[in-house]
C-alpha cells in the first residue's frame, strides 16, 4: 500500500520492460537512482471495466508530488513532470492521483499525449487550505466546514480519472483498492552502456617520411 496513496495510472496493460526503459532513459534523474529501495514497481489491474497500468515510486510516496504540492506548476526539469509526459507519449494518457486523508490533502494531474493539460490539488496542511491549478495558487477562506477540502478534491479526481479508470475512484479507500489490485512489483532499471568512442585511425605515413625511408634504402645499396 502506498504511504500517501500517490500512484500514476495510465490505460491498459503497459509492458513492465517499456515501463523500466523510460525511468533508464529520463534526463531529470540518473538511471541510477532507480535501484534497491527506489525502483519503480509496476502493476497491471481492471477498474468498472477500464484496464490499467500503475506505477509506483517510492520517492513519490514518501516525499510527494512536485506538481500537486508546488504553487507554480513545475517545469520538465522536475522528475515528475518529466516522466508524466514521456509516459502519456507511450500510453496516450498518463494521471497522477494523491489522497492523504489523514492529513487533508488530495488531488490529481492529467497528462496527454506528452504534455500536462490539468492539475488541481486541494490542500489542507497549511494554516490555511490552499488550491492549486494550472494558473498557480490561491488561498481558500470559503470553504465549507463540514466538506473541507474533501469534496472539491474528490470532484478534481473524478474528473481526471474517469476517462481513464471509469467513474467511482473518489475516496481514499478507493485509490487503495486501485494500487492493491494491481500488485505492483519492481522492475529493474538498466542504464545504457556507452560505447566508447572509436580510437582515432592511424595517420598513413607523409609523402616525406616515405620519400626519407627510401633515400635511406638507397644510401644503404
Amino acid at each position: 500500500m502506498s504511504e500517501r496513496n500517490t500512484g500514476i495510472f495510465l490505460p491498459g496493460h503497459i509492458n513492465p520492460a517499456e515501463i523500466a526503459d523510460v525511468f533508464a532513459r529520463l534526463q531529470s534523474m540518473e538511471p541510477q537512482v532507480w535501484s534497491g529501495a527506489e525502483a519503480p514497481r509496476v502493476g497491471h489491474g481492471t477498474h468498472a471495466g477500464h484496464d490499467y497500468t500503475h506505477v509506483a515510486l517510492r520517492f513519490f510516496e514518501v516525499a510527494g508530488l512536485p506538481v500537486l504540492d508546488l504553487d507554480a506548476v513545475p517545469g520538465a526539469e522536475s522528475v515528475d513532470i518529466e516522466l508524466g509526459e514521456v509516459l502519456s507519449r507511450i500510453a496516450g494518457s498518463a494521471v497522477y492521483l494523491f489522497y492523504d486523508e489523514e492529513n487533508a490533502a488530495g488531488g490529481a494531474a492529467r497528462f496527454e499525449n506528452g504534455e500536462l493539460v490539468d492539475r488541481e490539488c486541494w490542500d489542507g496542511r497549511a494554516f490555511m487550505p490552499i488550491h492549486r491549478h494550472m494558473r498557480g495558487a490561491e488561498v481558500v477562506e470559503d470553504l465549507d466546514p463540514s466538506d473541507f477540502i474533501w469534496k472539491p478534491a474528490s470532484a478534481a479526481m473524478a474528473r481526471m480519472s474517469t476517462p481513464l479508470l471509469g467513474p467511482g475512484v473518489l475516496p481514499d479507500d478507493e485509490i487503495d483498492a486501485l494500487i492493491e489490485g494491481a500488485d505492483a512489483k519492481a522492475v529493474l532499471v538498466v542504464s545504457e552502456v556507452k560505447a566508447p568512442p572509436p580510437a582515432p585511425a592511424s595517420r598513413p605515413p607523409s609523402r616525406r617520411k616515405k620519400l626519407r625511408g627510401l633515400l635511406r634504402r638507397l644510401k644503404d645499396r
